[in-house]
Parts: structure tokens; sequence; C-alpha cells
């Protein structure tokens, strides 16, 4: 999905997910060197939306 944003400059939602399986996006990408992730929405649809870094 970071390959996604990368080449396509767009923003990527993924599907509601618990926090535990969100948590391990954000662990994986937080040290990513082109992109950034944030948690969006309300539990119980709360998901992770992958960006491209400025």
């Amino acid at each position: 999905m970071a390959e996604q944003v990368i080449h396509t400059g767009r923003k990527q939602n993924l599907e509601p997910m618990p926090a535990n399986e969100r948590r391990v996006i954000h662990l994986e990408l937080r040290d990513h060197e082109f992109v950034t992730t944030e948690s969006v929405g309300e539990e119980p649809n709360r998901k992770v939306t992958i960006i491209l870094k400025k």
C-alpha cells in the first residue's frame, strides 16, 4: 500500500480494523522515508490512512 501511495501521490484508506492491527501498521511504517500514517474515524469503523510525506 505504501508503494501505491508513493507512485500515485494519493492517500490510501485501509479497511476498518481493530486497534491492535492498526498499531502494527503504524509501527511498520513509522520510519518509512516517504509515507506516514494516521488513524481516522470512530470505533468500530476506525481505519488507517497512509499519506505521502511533504
